[in-house]
Formats: structure tokens, sequence, C-alpha cells
């Protein structure tokens, strides 16, 4: 018997138990205990400074490959940096925990000097494809977990273009980051091997053709670095084989607690931090 009923909604009002994207895959492997708590029962979360962060660059991003693809230029520098910081702005008031003893001015500083960083040095070009520009490229297929269970994967990729640089085409997802992204974790992204099946299934190369990469933004140094690359069809099928055995054990009604020694494990990475480990004794 499923754990979960299969019209239970999911807190985002979108997603069914017998649909799984990437990110519910991850929140499972990062630790069973806070994925139950979210996803089961559905309960509040609480917002880090760092993810907000994040989905303010990526809604920036999201708005100058769109106007690279309908007007051929990108945002001008000043509107990149007014989305990314009324956005931030605005999300703000959710935030429970400001990462690393930053302050709003803080972050709104060091998102102008990234995307001034990328300006100078990114030229990616969207690609197309039958339903127009391939950015947050809706992706959708079937998983067979095992014997008669199936699931839906799906989700959405950043972009998939091209830089003028090489004019390789790259699936590319963006990270806000301490640290650039390097070779060996795109070679173990799993969530890479996601996108690489997903647009091998819609018909834009077959698997293990396909470059995947990461363009981070880094808020150390507040550089931009792009790094991509062919990937075995052998680390993809271990990719998968990772997910299968995540959601089977997931659908199953295991929810065991991550180590202690998890750096995930705490109140600055974790959202559920205090109605879980924060909570004992």
């Amino acid at each position: 018997m499923p754990v979960f009923s299969k019209d239970r909604k999911k807190r985002s009002g979108d997603i069914t138990t017998n649909n799984w994207t990437f990110s519910m895959v991850s929140a499972y492997l990062r630790c069973p205990k806070s994925f139950e708590l979210q996803y089961v029962k559905g309960m509040e979360r609480e917002y880090g400074s760092d993810l907000v962060e994040g989905v303010a660059h990526h809604d920036a991003l999201d708005e100058d490959n769109k106007n690279k693809y309908k007007e051929g230029r990108n945002l001008s520098l000043d509107r990149h940096i007014e989305i990314f910081a009324d956005t931030f702005s605005y999300d703000a008031k959710h935030i429970s925990i400001w990462n690393n003893g930053v302050n709003k001015n803080d972050v709104i500083r060091r998102g102008k000097g990234m995307i001034r960083s990328y300006k100078n040095h990114v030229d990616l070009i969207p690609g197309k494809d039958e339903d127009g520009a391939t950015i947050e490229k809706f992706f959708q297929f079937r998983l067979n977990i095992t014997g008669e269970v199936w699931v839906t994967f799906q989700g959405f990729m950043d972009i998939i273009g091209f830089l003028k640089s090489n004019t390789l085409y790259s699936i590319y997802d963006y990270k806000v980051t301490g640290k650039a992204k390097t070779i060996p974790q795109i070679m173990g992204s799993i969530q890479l091997d996601v996108y690489h099946v997903a647009a091998a299934k819609m018909g834009m190369g077959s698997i293990g053709s396909l470059r995947t990469g990461f363009i981070s933004l880094v808020k150390s140094n507040q550089t931009v670095d792009v790094k991509d690359c062919l990937k075995s069809i052998k680390q993809i099928n271990w990719s998968f084989r990772v997910i299968k055995d995540a959601i089977s054990a997931a659908l199953k009604g295991c929810f065991p607690t991550c180590s202690p020694d998890n750096y995930l494990c705490s109140p600055v990475y974790c959202g559920y931090y205090r109605v879980c480990r924060g909570r004992m004794k």
C-alpha cells in the first residue's frame, strides 16, 4: 500500500504523488525525514536567505533570456539588476534565517556584482524547437520504478542554448553558489542527467550525445563560471538507479533521519530543523 494516496496534492499545489520532480528526489536524498515533513505531511518550512537569493537570480536570468530570444538583445544591466533586487526585496519577508550573517543590502550588493560579471563574460544564445524558445523548458516523461509501479517525472530546464564563443549546444542549469561548480560535480550531477534524458526524449539528441553543465554565479568573489561536458551512458544509468531507489523507498514509507554529521542537518540549510533535530533537549 503506497504511503501517499494517488490524488493527494503536494504543498506546491500542482504536484501529485504520482508526479515526481528532481527537487523531490534531491530532498529525499538529502534527508528522508525532511522529505516526509514537506511532501507527506505538508508542513510549512522556514526559508533561508540563500534560497530566496537564488530564486531571485533565476527569475531575473529567465527574463534576460526571454528578452534575448524575443528582441535579439539582453536586458540592460540596470533593468536586470532591478528585476533581481525587486524580486529579492519582495520575497525577503519570508526569510527566517539570514545565512552567514548577511542582510538584505549585502545580498543586493553582491547580486549587482554577479550580474555585472555575467553581462561582461556570458553571451548565451537560447535555442529553438517546435514550441519556441528552450527557456524554462518544461519536460515530462514516464519512469518505471519497479514491476508495475510507474511515476511521471517532470520539471523545467533553465535553458538549452549555446555560448557565442563556442557554438556548442548545451543544457545549462544556473547555480548561485559559494564556489564555482567543477567538472567532477557536473559528471556526478543527477539533476543534469535528468535533463539529459528529458531532452533526448524530446528529440533533441541521443542519450550520451548531449552536453550538460552549470552556469555558476559565485558569491564569494562575484564572478561567473561556465562549465559543461559530455557524460557517459553508464553514469546516466547510475543516476537513474539512484532516482528509482529513492522513489521506491519513499513510496514504501521509509523516512529515516539523516546522519547527524551531515552539514545539511542544521538551521542554516534545513527548513525543518527547528521542528526536527532542533526540538531535541
